[in-house]
């Protein structure tokens, strides 16, 4: 584990509940050694370490799971790449194209599984939306709407810009704009604006809203902010079709004509949503590695939807639409 932090510690509750499948022995790596430490003793770990380059070389490690802040995944890649290790890196990618591509070149080379963390790519209800997609439920997409609203104002170094690489929509919304794209296939161009009302104490924006228009044709919506005092459940994903709608909820239903609402995916039970997904994504990415196959989830998509997110703070900054591909500055460098 390279990073004692909170998503970090959220990783390792998730193995342990795979352990019966995939038994994994735990060391932990921080710049923080207490973090590590304590890290360390509350999941019987066998050993603790502060220098990035020690730990990643260690003889007794099979797999590096990087749950370090945005500006560091590019150091941490170049170190991990040639280790010859099995690699998880957390969403997102980088936080820009350019820092991507340095990534990219970095895994060419590599003789091991890579894969990052996009949990959302494992909810089941984005997976039963995308088989009733293609089995011509909806009929033609038309419009693909996003959400996702709270009130949360992100600790340490998530509010800071230059480690963040931007704010709400680079953390929390790559995993809705990569649900964009999971539904909706290649976006066209894509129109956003920014605000930080409501967290002064945030670098970055704490709300963005989003259009894009889809080489289909087919248009989408996205809100994200974590800056509403009083947030209320709404469908994470609606899909919007010339012969239905599928509109998540607890469950996900298919509406079609006057008919009654089909159920096509149960609910999943309560508490955190993403928490079940970051089980299924560890438990993809363990099965990958132990039986030597290509993660569903590839680094192509990784870096397609932060292209996506750095092509919106181009289009908040410069006030028009921006056409993909996009290959300038990301939210960190306007």
């Amino acid at each position: 584990m390279i990073g004692s932090g909170g998503i970090g510690e959220i990783h390792c509750r998730a193995y342990r509940e795979l352990a019966d499948t995939f038994p994994t022995v735990f060391s932990f790596c921080d710049s923080n050694r207490k973090r590590a430490e304590e890290q360390c003793k509350l999941f019987d770990g066998q050993a603790v370490y502060t220098d990035m380059e020690e730990a990643v070389h260690a003889k007794d490690v099979d797999i590096l799971d990087i749950c370090l802040p945005h500006d560091l995944h590019v150091k941490a890649m170049e170190l991990a790449a040639p280790s010859g290790k099995h690699v998880i890196l957390e969403k997102p990618m980088a936080r820009s194209v350019a820092e991507c591509d340095q990534i990219m070149d970095r895994i060419q080379s590599m003789n091991a599984v890579f894969m990052v963390a996009e949990c959302w790519r494992f909810y089941p209800h984005i997976v039963k939306a995308i088989e009733s997609i293609q089995a011509g439920d909806v009929g033609e997409v038309v419009l693909i709407e996003t959400c996702s609203m709270d009130h949360f104002l992100p600790p340490s170094w998530r509010s800071k810009l230059s480690s963040m690489g931007g704010g709400a929509l680079l953390d929390r919304g790559v995993h809705f704009v990569d649900m964009l794209v999971s539904l909706g296939g290649s976006i066209r161009s894509v129109f956003s604006v920014q605000s930080g009302r409501s967290w002064k104490e945030m670098e970055g924006e704490d709300t963005s809203v989003l259009t894009c228009l889809y080489e289909s044709g087919a248009m989408a919506s996205q809100i994200i902010s974590w800056g509403v005092t009083q947030s209320f459940d709404r469908p994470f994903f609606t899909v919007h079709g010339t012969r239905g709608t599928l509109m998540d909820g607890k469950e996900l239903l298919l509406l079609s004509g006057g008919q009654e609402p089909r159920v096509l995916a149960p609910f999943m039970g309560e508490g955190w949503p993403d928490y079940y997904m970051i089980v299924e994504t560890l438990r993809h990415f363990l099965d990958c590695v132990a039986n030597g196959k290509t993660p569903a989830f590839t680094p192509t998509q990784a870096r397609y939807d932060v292209e996506i997110v750095t092509a919106a703070y181009a289009s908040g900054q410069q006030g028009r639409s921006i056409d993909l591909p996009y290959r300038g500055p990301g939210g960190h460098e306007w």
